[in-house]
């Protein structure tokens, strides 16, 4: 003989249709089942009602409306929130979507102003550059336009040289007579004097047999004095020109020549 259930287990079938009918979907289905049974029993009742004071039609269509209630009731909240939910996940979507658009703008504009500021280096850069090289060509536009004139003022500081009228006479006379034209004073003579004393005795046609140094101010080679005049082999005005161009460039004046002989023997 099987026991009798006790306590809670007592009633098993009927607590699990309670529970059931807790669920949504059991308990719309329940309450369509009563309502529908509720329907049928007032139907019956309306229809033998002496008197005819509610008719079974008007009590279908009471009913009925009952039924549109309690569906809407039962079957309508989890819609409800289904759309809810929809609802929140648009909206959550339609926030990330936004979200992600406003950084996407963002780092738009920040590319654009990265790219705006390295074209303007770049720019910069290359505008530097050409004004480097605009300064430099100009500085060398200088250069050789200095050259140029120092080239012209000497090539007509020998044609001045060469046209003027050469000096006649004795050698020494001609030489104090230049002495101005080079910036020097008459004191300066005394030690030309001694230097081409030494050189070459004043002679136009001195000739240094082991060097080959030639004329008065003993040119090595002789042929550097051509550009004092092409008669340099003959004429002692020439090589006398020369040779104070000679002094002046290298040692400043016949003394400084002289005082340099003197310490090396030559000059």
């Amino acid at each position: 003989m099987r026991p009798r259930p006790h306590g809670r287990h007592r009633h098993g079938p009927l607590r699990r249709t309670l529970t059931a009918a807790r669920r949504p979907a059991v308990a719309a289905t329940l309450a369509l089942t009563a309502l529908a049974a509720s329907a049928a029993g007032w139907s019956a009742t309306g229809a033998s009602l002496d008197g005819g004071l509610i008719s079974a039609s008007d009590t279908t269509d009471a009913q009925q409306v009952t039924n549109g209630r309690a569906l809407d009731t039962f079957a309508g909240t989890p819609v409800d929130i289904e759309r809810q939910r929809s609802a929140r996940r648009a909206a959550y979507r339609d926030g990330v979507e936004k979200e992600a658009a406003r950084i996407r703008q963002q780092e738009a504009r920040k590319a654009a102003r990265e790219q705006a500021r390295q074209e303007k280096a770049r720019r910069e850069a290359k505008e530097r550059a050409e004004a480097r090289k605009r300064a430099q060509e100009r500085a060398e536009a200088k250069e050789r336009a200095a050259a140029a004139r120092e080239a012209q003022e000497e090539q007509a500081s020998r044609s001045e040289q060469r046209s003027a009228p050469a000096p006649t006479g004795d050698p020494r006379s001609i030489a104090q007579s230049m002495l101005a034209s080079f910036g020097w004073d008459a004191s300066q003579f005394g030690c030309l004097n001694a230097l081409w004393n030494k050189e070459s005795g004043w002679d136009v046609g001195a000739t240094n047999p082991s060097s080959g140094a030639y004329g008065i101010p003993q040119a090595l080679p002789g042929s550097k004095m051509a550009t004092a005049g092409g008669d340099w082999q003959t004429n002692p005005a020439t090589q006398i020109r020369w040779g104070l161009g000679y002094i002046q460039a290298s040692y400043g004046s016949p003394c400084g020549a002289w005082g340099h002989s003197q310490a090396t023997g030559w000059y």
